[in-house]
């Protein structure tokens, strides 16, 4: 007589086996989502907003060729305002390996052409900004100095102008508008993640015969809120001397033939120059569009913002080793501690 053994199946395991579900695959891992994706909705297909933006300010510049152009950098609250940043913050940014991250939405309008005061003829563009951002950069230099980068290279971009960076930008005086506004026809869409840049590159540093006979400083610690009028109390270079540190700047200045953009100063005022202080007046929108070289008797600063260039010789030789530099973006200043040699 065989033994008989019986096996007992749990039914549950037949279930799972047999159990079908319909999985509905996301859009990533659909594979025919990868084969055919979604096109984006053509400019047609977008909702927009006719409207006319009301003045702000107005810029004027020349291109390479030296034709004038004006800019109204008008506002609206249709146009989005970006995110609401500090100007440290700001200035962080810029200096970051991506300041691409912060974008400032724009709408660019169509050229038209104006008259000016003199009767010629002249280029006029429109670019409306969010209300609330016009009024952030009309209390904030940083932030006007910035959106007038943005905004000229904005007009670049889309007409193929080439600006002129080796001259000023003006802004006109009591006049918010050149001409008549237009009318903006502003897309109803998200905010995109940045642009491609922000401000234009130049070619940075001197020539090699310059670098040569000079020490770089690259590093330029960059000051948003300080005035360069109160940083210019010069302490005397010990703490015991400060109770006779009242002498006035005025009575500290070395002279410097034709230079109305340096200021120099020595420390203290009687005997032994102990330490120079430079205030050098420079246009640049981040410490990285500054260079300064600084020679044993010389000081090299170039701004890469407009290709612009400050070459003046010191009546000491100083320690380069021990130069600091500070930027006040505000002032557009630049301060050198050049402590002197012994």
């Amino acid at each position: 007589m065989s033994n008989t053994v019986k096996l007992e199946v749990d039914p549950s395991i037949i279930e799972r086996n047999l159990d079908f579900r319909v999985k509905t695959l996301d859009e990533d891992e659909d594979p025919l989502s990868r084969l055919f994706p979604k096109s984006s909705p053509s400019p047609s297909e977008i909702p927009y907003k006719t409207v006319t933006p009301k003045p702000g300010f107005v810029i004027k510049l020349r291109t390479v060729e030296g034709d004038k152009i004006f800019i109204n950098i008008c506002h609206c609250a249709e146009v989005p305002a970006p995110k609401d940043i500090s100007e440290q913050e700001l200035i962080e940014l810029l200096e970051s390996e991506d300041p691409s991250s912060y974008t400032v939405p724009m709408s660019i309008g169509d050229l038209h052409v104006e008259s000016d005061k003199s009767g010629n003829l002249a280029s006029a563009y429109d670019i409306a900004i969010n209300t609330e951002f016009l009024n952030k950069i009309d209390s904030s230099l940083l932030f006007k100095n910035f959106c007038i980068s943005v905004v000229t290279e904005g007009i670049e971009d889309k007409y193929k102008l080439q600006l002129d960076r080796e001259t000023d930008v003006v802004t006109l005086k009591n006049r918010k508008c050149f001409g008549k506004l237009q009318s903006h026809r502003i897309q109803q869409r998200p905010v995109r993640s940045g642009p491609q840049k922000l401000i234009e590159e130049l070619p940075e540093g001197p020539s090699n015969v310059l670098q040569n006979k000079f020490q770089k400083k690259p590093l330029i610690e960059v000051l948003p809120d300080t005035s360069a009028a109160d940083d210019m109390e010069v302490e005397n270079s010990t703490q015991e001397k400060n109770e006779n540190n009242s002498t006035a700047l005025e009575d500290l200045q070395l002279p410097l033939s034709k230079m109305n953009n340096v200021r120099l100063i020595r420390t203290p005022k009687d005997g032994p120059v102990e330490r120079l202080v430079a205030f050098i007046q420079i246009s640049a929108l981040t410490g990285k569009e500054l260079e300064l070289d600084v020679g044993e008797d010389r000081i090299l600063v170039r701004s890469t913002r407009k290709n612009e260039m400050i070459d003046f010789f010191l009546p000491y030789n100083v320690n380069r080793d021990k130069v600091t530099a500070k930027y006040f973006v505000n002032t557009q200043s630049l301060r050198v501690d050049l402590p002197v040699k012994e």
